[in-house]
């Protein structure tokens, strides 16, 4: 049994955080980001100069299809000061050819509320959207809301009261979070299993919400061959 459900991984298609970010480029917007080749990485290390289009504090990430969770890999990290941009930049450079990395990709940071967005492929109930807190209170807290895809206004806001932490999506402190952008994304993704039937998963997780904007910081998608 355990031979046939690795063939059957195996068979599957999947998109880490570069194509699955390429494919969702159109439903949400991203930090802005560059992406490094190793040849890049080397060049940057040796002049000691950080590139003209990166502004600090930034988040380093190892590109590679190889790599499915990153931060048990130790693959990312956020940065504030130039020391520890290039000491994480050599790092990383030890490792790409272990990881047959693209690169490594230099991402702005953003700061917010970090949430996820997910989709199954539900014997039952055919496509499931999920949505709930996300990053370190993904396992921990597990405070997500299903419904089957695609959804509408309605069910997106049933779906935020569902949830024990709503308080978390609507904002703290007095400021208040782009719900509606949030809404706008959470339904253009819902529909995506129409589109593309053979959607496995899709993991967003990250995207961080504030009062400014809502952004996509993750993503893995998992396609049925």
């Amino acid at each position: 049994m355990g031979e046939k459900k690795a063939k059957k991984s195996q068979d599957n298609l999947v998109f880490t955080e570069f194509k699955a970010k390429e494919f969702l480029k159109k439903y949400a917007d991203m930090p802005k980001n560059v992406l490094l080749d190793p040849k890049e990485v080397k060049k940057t290390l040796l002049e000691k100069k950080l590139p003209s289009s990166i502004t600090l504090p930034v988040v380093l990430k190892i590109s590679s299809d190889f790599i499915v969770h990153k931060t048990e890999e130790n693959a990312v990290k956020m940065v504030c000061h130039e020391i520890d941009f290039f000491k994480t930049l050599a790092d990383f450079e030890k490792r790409l050819s272990k990881y047959k990395a693209r690169g490594v990709i230099v991402e702005e940071y953003v700061k917010g509320q970090e949430l996820i967005i997910g989709i199954k492929k539900d014997k039952t109930f055919g496509h499931v959207i999920g949505l709930g807190l996300g990053g370190i209170f993904t396992e921990t807290i597990r405070d997500i809301s299903f419904r089957a895809c695609p959804i509408c206004s309605d069910e997106f806001n049933s779906m935020v009261s569902d949830l024990k932490f709503k308080n978390l999506i609507s904002g703290t402190r007095g400021k208040k979070n782009d719900v509606e952008e949030l809404k706008k994304i959470v339904i253009e993704i819902s529909k995506i299993p129409d589109k593309y039937p053979k959607i496995l998963e899709l993991d967003i997780n990250p995207i961080i919400l504030n009062e400014h904007y809502c952004k996509l910081v993750d993503a893995r998608i998992v396609f049925e061959k």
